[in-house]
């Protein structure tokens, strides 16, 4: 498990809800394409416990290679598991 923190501490009520609802779908999505969402918690401040990705996000991934060294394989693949994951929540 991940626990990722909201940096603001004080957001409108109007960005709170939509970040409620947010949560809400997210929590219900169950796709091997998209992290998990467990749960939130909202005391002093935001915390979102979410399925550990043990190779980072695909922003560390892409960001800790040459675009040469990442084989065109797993360049495929990658691809590949993106559009699997927004053609499930797009069937949402």
């Amino acid at each position: 498990m991940a626990i990722k923190q909201l940096k603001y501490t004080a957001l409108s009520a109007r960005t709170l809800e939509e970040f409620r609802r947010e949560v809400e779908v997210q929590a219900k999505l169950d796709s091997p394409g998209i992290v998990k969402l467990y749960e939130i918690t909202a005391d002093a401040h935001y915390y979102m416990n979410m399925e550990f990705m043990k190779n980072g996000s695909l922003r560390d991934v892409l960001d800790s290679k040459s675009p040469e060294s990442l084989p065109w394989e797993t360049r495929i693949q990658m691809a590949s598991n993106m559009a699997l994951g927004l053609s499930y929540l797009h069937e949402q």
